[in-house]
């Protein structure tokens, strides 16, 4: 399952990242009881603006997530750690929507130096990527993802982080924690995605990728297969039109162009603007080459800022134009037509004389 915020199981149930097998299974039970008789449940980290959505299948889901040792891991390392007063003052924050106030709380002790320094640094990380649900200015989205940033790339942080959960949860594997480390890049850009779906807007996923260059299943479904599927239909409107091999640019052949070629400018606008363009091009390319020759128009457009258009038209040739051109077809060049060429280029015909440029005087 992607990463999410909204959605995470630790968030369901009410609980953070400290709760036991126990604290887990009992939680899951009042929960679907209280839903029974129409109690909707509160928690003291229902943070508003990403409330969790608790129904009996999605708590059911959430036990589940929480037995299965690899789902748990996921879960555990996207939601907050509760240990100790430090985080349950910053806590407090969270829940009215202050975060700034629990980011200065949980930053003034991310010193390695001070006990569980590398559990407050992730739960900084985690409140500021979480205030990106509220609209703000630049600066929260750079932080949020400088302190991911150093996090993932601090060995220490990982020795820290693992015996944390161990305590908290169950013993894994070297193996199970490696293969975790791999993929959380793209597991942490599944939030980001979700912070731009959520506002509708933004360059969340665009400076994630810049900072990163990783995505997650919630990008692949939310943003590039939708705009794959857009312009394989684009592709399929081209085909249908049929042109010729040989296109004459006239004014109705290109007043068909105009629909499929704003709907195609769309699609791969989105995928410049989410910094997808060049993850994507192998399967673009995929697309197209799989069409037939009409839709060759669709394949020579070349992004330019973040526009795309048509290649520029030649001007149609002029009757006397065509005329050379059918006098040089019918006569192919000899010795003593190139002679008489070369001549006419050293001794240019004198003013008021005029000479033919189709066929040279013998």
């Amino acid at each position: 399952m992607a990463a999410s915020f909204k959605d995470n199981a630790y968030h369901i149930l009410g609980l953070t990242g400290t709760a036991s097998a126990k604290q887990i299974l009992q939680r899951s039970n009042e929960i679907i009881q209280r839903l029974k008789i129409d109690d909707e449940t509160e928690y003291d980290l229902d943070i508003p603006g990403i409330k969790a959505r608790r129904t009996e299948e999605l708590t059911k889901d959430a036990l589940r997530r929480l037995q299965a040792p690899k789902t748990r891991l996921q879960e555990y390392f996207f939601w907050f750690r509760i240990a100790d007063d430090i985080d349950k003052s910053a806590a407090s924050h969270l829940a009215r929507k202050e975060f700034d106030q629990a980011a200065a709380i949980w930053g003034a002790t991310t010193d390695e130096r001070n006990p569980g320094a590398f559990t407050h640094s992730r739960n900084l990380a985690l409140a500021q990527t979480l205030s990106l649900f509220e609209p703000a200015p630049d600066g929260p989205i750079e932080a949020s993802l400088a302190a991911w940033s150093a996090l993932l790339d601090s060995q220490k942080f990982w020795v820290a982080f693992v015996q944390d959960y161990r305590r908290d949860a169950e013993a894994l594997s070297d193996e199970t924690i490696a293969e975790f480390r791999s993929k959380v890049t793209s597991d942490l850009s599944d939030l980001y995605a979700e912070i731009q779906e959520t506002r509708g807007s933004g360059d969340f996923v665009y400076r994630f990728q810049q900072r990163f260059s990783a995505r997650g299943k919630k990008v692949e479904e939310k943003i590039l297969n939708p705009v794959l599927k857009g312009v394989q239909t684009t592709i399929e409107q081209l085909e249908r039109l049929k042109f010729d091999d040989q296109i004459n640019h006239n004014t109705a052949k290109t007043a068909q162009l105009k629909g499929p070629v704003a709907a195609l400018q769309a699609e791969l606008n989105k995928l410049i603007e989410a910094g997808l363009y060049e993850d994507s091009a192998a399967q673009r390319r995929h697309c197209a080459t799989s069409s037939s020759k009409s839709t060759t128009i669709a394949t020579t457009w070349k992004p330019r800022r973040s526009c795309w258009s048509l290649p520029s038209r030649s001007p149609a040739p002029t009757a006397s134009r065509r005329s050379s051109r059918a006098s040089r077809s019918r006569s192919p060049p000899t010795n003593r037509t190139r002679k008489a060429t070369r001549s006419r280029s050293r001794f240019p015909a004198r003013s008021g004389v005029a000479r033919s440029s189709s066929s040279p005087t013998t």
